[in-house]
């Protein structure tokens, strides 16, 4: 039989209960916005059967780490993080990747790893904090995962019947579905590698997540330094823009605390100005100023420094979206939307540094938009979806990572 994903069941339940999101999560199965690396996997603490993972013949991993935000209905905390260093009971993961357009047995590689092993081998209980399957970005960091893979021998065949009472059809389908060890004995890290055809840039994302046998020491190490204890002057991750190149702080929170003014519309004049105080293009005519935002305190290097160029004229000042006006620095402070700010529409690009900004190469690929309350840049990333890294001043203050972050503009 050919199973569903179980995102969409779970999605509807979630989103019932929850307030102005069509798309929210539970993060760790939503295949729309939380899987961009096309990567599942399940991690097992212990067996009911206490026979241990290698009676069964499955390897063990340490496990690094966990950042708790990346599962919230798991460990009830909004967020935080956890580590596991020195000696600890070992874990036995498990997962599958895919390519774009493989989705089909998706469900039945889930139930595989997931309730197929624990029928078939025991296999129970989740890592403290974290989910026990979900998508690579929502799992713990771990040093290594098995890697499995399904296949359908012959034909899928399907039935539909017809309710005559109640005018209903329904349909059933039914294929042998083969379920094996990845190809050439391959671990999950190295399926994904071989998925992505060549392309190291996005070969190399995995490495955040799968850090390979014995990396746990140095990777708990880094995120304890790099990630969570920081002195400003310190750590690498505070930035100081070039006060020849860029404004003064226009907005900010934490470390770069900076109100806006009180008056919304001098405030949003002001930022307004910045911007289109003509910075020279590099054919030599006129352009949109870049919007820079620095973040000590996000979690993914690749939000730490972030680029925003404008290409289409800025909507005019005001309130009345329907009217098509907006508050363009509210755009990044509480409300990051499409509304005359679609990246796919050409409205502007995000870029990873300013070179790329002025040359305009490498943009970003991926941006999302329109969850209330939510600030610049949602879930935006460089190739796929990156959770977590916005800032918000009002409705959602805190709940993303962006605490300490800074908005600059450059100068003409």
């Amino acid at each position: 039989m050919v199973i569903l994903w179980s995102d969409y069941f779970m999605l509807m339940l979630y989103n019932a209960g929850s307030i102005g999101v069509n798309n929210g999560y539970p993060a760790n199965m939503n295949l729309e916005t939380s899987c961009g690396l096309r990567a599942a996997m399940c991690c097992f603490a212990d067996d009911s059967r206490g026979d241990g993972f290698a009676a069964h013949g499955d390897p063990v991993t340490d496990v690094c780490r966990h950042d708790l935000a990346a599962s919230p209905q798991s460990n009830h905390i909004a967020k935080g993080w956890s580590v596991f260093p020195g000696e600890e009971a070992p874990a036995h993961c498990v997962g599958f990747a895919w390519k774009d357009g493989e989705e089909g047995l998706l469900g039945n590689m889930l139930f595989d790893v997931s309730l197929g092993a624990t029928a078939r081998k025991g296999y129970r209980a989740n890592v403290p904090g974290a989910p026990m399957c979900g998508c690579v970005e929502h799992m713990p960091v771990v040093e290594r995962a098995a890697c499995r893979t399904a296949s359908v021998k012959g034909a899928v065949s399907y039935s539909f019947t017809y309710d005559p009472d109640g005018g209903d059809v329904r349909a059933s389908n039914s294929a042998e579905v083969v379920y094996a060890d990845c190809e050439g004995g391959r671990d999950l890290k190295a399926q994904y590698v071989a998925n992505q055809d060549g392309d190291a840039e996005r070969a190399a994302l995995i490495d955040g997540h799968l850090v390979g046998e014995g990396g746990c020491a140095a990777d708990v190490e880094d995120y304890l330094n790099e990630v969570q204890i920081m002195g400003k002057g310190e750590s690498q991750r505070y930035l100081f823009p070039d006060a020849a190149r860029w404004s003064d702080l226009v907005v900010g929170e934490g470390s770069d605390f900076q109100p806006p003014m009180i008056d919304q519309v001098a405030s949003d004049g002001h930022f307004r100005g910045l911007i289109g105080a003509g910075c020279p293009s590099p054919d030599g005519g006129a352009r949109h100023c870049i919007v820079r935002r620095t973040c000590a305190s996000c979690t993914a290097e690749s939000h730490r420094d972030i680029y925003y160029q404008r290409v289409t004229t800025l909507p005019p000042p005001g309130a009345d979206h329907g009217a098509g006006e907006r508050y363009f620095l509210d755009l990044f402070m509480n409300e990051w939307t499409d509304d005359m700010n679609d990246m796919e529409a050409g409205d502007f690009a995000l870029y990873s540094s300013y070179e790329d900004a002025l040359e305009g190469t490498n943009a970003w690929k991926y941006c999302n938009y329109n969850y209330s309350g939510v600030g610049f840049p949602f879930n935006c990333g460089p190739l796929s979806a990156v959770d977590y890294q916005w800032n918000a001043y009002t409705q959602h203050k805190n709940s993303g990572y962006a605490n300490h972050h800074g908005f600059y503009v450059e100068k003409p």
